[in-house]
């Protein structure tokens, strides 16, 4: 968290500023669907965030965002039927610049 540079409040989640991310480990419940939804943005043209979630039972999945300034993310996933956690994450791939990302995960 860095104060600033947010999409709303005052502090923001950043990656680093060469290839870098974050993530984080959740509680799910077995065989049910999540909504994964938020805000991200890179610091500079030609690099790539993705917003994601894996570990869940099923195939990872994200989103990515190429913008400067904030685009809205969402996808779904389903969890398996023994699954009981996932994670869900930041990542930047490209580039030397700093990305932002604001999103939360809800049930169905």
């Amino acid at each position: 968290m860095v104060s600033g540079n947010s999409r709303s409040g005052n502090y923001s989640a950043r990656t680093s500023a060469s290839i870098s991310g974050f993530e984080q480990t959740i509680a799910v419940s077995p065989i049910t669907t999540y909504n994964l939804s938020g805000w991200a943005k890179v610091m500079n043209n030609g690099e790539t965030v993705w917003i994601g979630a894996k570990g869940y039972g099923g195939s990872e999945t994200s989103w990515a965002v190429t913008t400067t300034g904030y685009s809205q993310a969402s996808l779904s996933f389903t969890t398996g039927s023994s699954s009981t956690q996932a994670t869900v994450y930041c990542y930047k791939h490209t580039g030397s610049g700093y990305a932002y990302c604001d999103f939360s995960v809800t049930a169905k």
